[in-house]
């Protein structure tokens, strides 16, 4: 009767054990569909711009970084899986680095160092510059809009003007 008690505990515990490295057989995140597209401004492809696709019916934006190409794929729970199907409100934007003055030595900083921490201090320091008129950063603005669909070639080409 013992060993009986104990084989069945045994099972029962690597039934557990598997179900918790299994798990289900797919993630909890809802469905997603590959997105991937394109960047231009004035018909050049646009580098380290920031795509982000906005949608009310689904709580988390997905967003992607364009490479020298201008091509980017989208990103919502992990790595380039793409985004959950809806209509989308999208923004672009891509800024300069920021200008913090000329480069100083530690050893003797002269006025450069003086205009850094001056800026710091005020809380107007160096701002980056957007590189992309800036109505394309806003959701209000942007007049970018895209239907991402379950199953399709959702492969979207921004030319900004």
């Amino acid at each position: 009767m013992g060993s009986t008690r104990v084989a069945w505990w045994s099972g029962l515990l690597l039934a557990a054990v598997s179900f918790v490295f299994t798990g289900c057989g797919g993630d909890e995140f809802p469905e997603r569909a590959k997105v991937t597209g394109t960047v231009k401004y004035k018909g050049q492809p646009v580098a380290d711009a920031t795509v982000t696709f906005f949608s009310d019916s689904v709580p988390r934006a997905a967003i992607g970084t364009t490479d020298a190409s201008g091509r980017f794929t989208l990103s919502t729970f992990g790595e380039n899986d793409g985004a959950v199907p809806a209509d989308y409100i999208v923004t672009i934007v891509k800024k300069a680095s920021a200008d913090s003055g000329a480069a100083y030595d530690p050893e003797n900083p002269g006025a450069a160092y003086g205009k850094a921490m001056a800026g710091s201090a005020t809380g107007r320091g160096a701002t980056a510059k957007d590189e992309l008129p800036a109505q394309y950063a806003n959701r209000a603005t942007s007049g970018l809009s895209q239907k991402v669909a379950a199953g399709s070639n959702n492969d979207f080409t921004f030319d900004l003007q």
